[in-house]
């Protein structure tokens, strides 16, 4: 339309110096966003693993206290590892409701408190939580129980699918 006053604008300056940005300023920017998620991605990633793992975790945790809340009620004699499911957020069938974990027996089906000691017989693994939801199947914690060990409850967990676990 109508000129700026004094000024005559050519059809090649209206193009580049019409509002917008310069070319070299976009690659820049876009390249300066492009290093910054290529270097936030992977610590995120891994914050989200770890955040997933501590709920396996949790759950683990829960259902040992589940566990020995039955074996002092039940002192002496042996109590069902899977009487503890429904208490600790599992079903009868030791799964999540929606089904995301998933309690895998151990050596341990049964845990039993000396009434005069205050020990705990199961001297092995006791159950295993395993993920069984698309985001979390590559996930296990493991719960040991040792006697002899100081703590004797210990937690190990694996972020590959259970081939090898290490201390949680």
């Amino acid at each position: 339309m109508g000129a700026r006053a004094g000024r005559t604008r050519t059809g090649v300056e209206s193009a580049t110096t019409g509002g917008g940005f310069p070319l070299p300023g976009l690659l820049l920017g876009i390249l300066l966003a492009g290093f910054v998620v290529a270097v936030s991605v992977p610590p995120y990633l891994g914050y989200v693993r770890d955040a997933k793992t501590v709920e396996a975790r949790l759950l683990a945790r829960s259902l040992w206290t589940v566990i020995q809340i039955h074996a002092i009620a039940s002192c002496g004699t042996p109590s069902r590892v899977s009487q503890g499911y429904s208490r600790a957020g599992f079903n009868t069938a030791g799964s999540t409701v929606p089904a995301r974990w998933w309690v895998a027996a151990g050596g341990a089906t049964t845990v039993t408190l000396d009434c005069t000691t205050g020990t705990i017989s199961a001297d092995q693994d006791v159950f295993t939580i395993a993920g069984v939801g698309s985001d979390v199947d590559f996930i296990r914690v493991r719960l040991a129980y040792a006697s002899a060990a100081s703590p004797p409850m210990h937690l190990t967990c694996s972020v590959d699918s259970g081939s090898s676990f290490k201390e949680c």
